[in-house]
């Protein structure tokens, strides 16, 4: 992926980014991601990881749809990351983020999911919780990534993890 593979109303957020050159994690995903292709990557800490799956990922969201991408993360903080960086660039495009993690006014989070947010970031049990009430559609998610798949393993979420991959639409691009 160069700045020039990306969607044209992110060049300029690219740049001031102060990005010169994708990272290499980001250079091998873009165009297996965007093509539809499931994923696995591992790269350090700091390399661009987010963006490497995001980026691809959101340019096949279509505004107004509802849940298309689902991002699971091992920790709320790591959520509240997540969110913060889809939002960033999201906006560029007109898309909605919502973070659904636990520790969070339920409620709130179910009124929020009726403007129908295209990009999920959340934690497996609040997601798990969400689509067992019906409040998350999974049949219209095309896309998942497990950011952190070995955190959720140690952890011991990856039983909710896979409960939710049941859940999705066989079709949907899968990234880890």
């Amino acid at each position: 992926m160069t700045a020039t593979y990306l969607a044209e109303v992110w060049q300029e957020k690219w740049q001031s980014s102060g990005f010169s050159a994708p990272s290499l994690i980001q250079d091998r995903v873009y165009p297996l991601l965007k093509s539809g292709q499931s994923v696995v990557g591992v790269s350090p800490t700091g390399s661009g990881k987010t963006l490497a799956y995001l980026l691809p990922l959101l340019e096949t969201v279509k505004v107004g749809e509802g849940n298309q991408l689902l991002i699971l993360t091992s920790s709320q903080e790591l959520a509240m990351q997540v969110t913060q960086v889809a939002r960033d660039w999201a906006q560029l495009l007109d898309l909605q983020v919502l973070p659904l993690i636990g520790g969070a006014n339920t409620k709130r989070q179910i009124e929020k999911l009726k403007a129908k947010p295209e990009v999920l970031v959340g934690t497996p049990g609040r997601v798990l919780e969400l689509i067992k009430l019906k409040k998350v559609k999974t049949q219209q998610i095309h896309g998942v990534v497990l950011d952190e798949v070995d955190q959720l393993l140690k952890e011991g979420a990856f039983g909710l993890a896979s409960k939710i991959l049941t859940l999705i639409p066989k079709q949907a691009t899968r990234s880890f």
